[in-house]
Formats: structure tokens, C-alpha cells, sequence
């Protein structure tokens, strides 16, 4: 699924919180268009095992979402930061 939407990393961070523990992905690889569109592609048409189990039980049970509804509004960027290493 990750070389489909074309990740080449991926960082997997969990957050303990009061209310409920938060799971965090962070992909590398894919600009978020470009990921969204292929989720979409790969919600809408599965190829494997494991994208069926992602659209009926990760994305339906886990998220809520209904695989079968209008697509979510478009993102949109705010900002981008870059750093830049300074040689000392």
C-alpha cells in the first residue's frame, strides 16, 4: 500500500493523552495531494488483502469514515518551513 501511494518512509509515533491515546503517520516520499488522491483511488479500488481489511475495518471502524460517501473538503496549505544546517 505504501509504495502504491508512492511512500518511501514512513515514522509511526504514539501519543498518550486524558482523553484517548492519538496514533500519528508521517509519510515521506508523497506530497499530501498526492496522498489524498491515492487514498481515495485506493478506498474506491483495493487491491490486496490488506487494503480491503484498511477500507473496511481501518478506515470504516477505526476512523468512521464511509468508504462509499463524498469525498472529505480539500486541504489546504498554511505554511511550509525548511531549516538550514549552518556549518560552526
Amino acid at each position: 500500500m505504501l509504495e502504491r501511494l508512492g511512500v518511501t518512509r514512513e515514522h509511526i509515533f504514539h501519543q498518550k493523552a486524558p482523553a484517548a491515546d492519538v496514533m500519528v503517520l508521517v509519510w515521506e516520499g508523497v506530497d499530501q495531494e498526492q496522498a489524498a488522491e491515492g487514498m481515495g483511488e485506493l478506498i474506491k479500488k483495493p487491491q490486496s488483502e490488506h487494503e480491503r481489511y484498511l477500507v473496511s475495518h481501518v478506515v470504516r471502524e477505526l476512523h468512521g469514515i464511509d468508504p462509499t460517501a463524498a469525498p472529505p473538503p480539500q486541504i489546504e496549505k498554511i505554511a511550509t518551513v525548511e531549516t538550514q544546517r549552518v556549518a560552526t
